[in-house]
């Protein structure tokens, strides 16, 4: 899925989440993990789009 691209190896930093307490949960993941994540749900929400469910 994300061949010849490279994510730095490191885990969230509190920094870049700035107080978000909802994003929390994350400060414990890899960012490629946390990248991962994120290309799963882009795609999610592309098949929900192109079956019509998403108005």
């Amino acid at each position: 899925m994300l061949s010849g691209l490279h994510i730095r190896q490191a885990k969230l930093a509190p920094q870049t989440i700035d107080g978000y307490k909802e994003f929390d949960k994350y400060l414990e993941y890899q960012s490629d993990v946390l990248v991962k994540n994120l290309y799963m749900k882009i795609a999610v929400l592309r098949k929900l789009i192109n079956a019509g469910k998403l108005e």
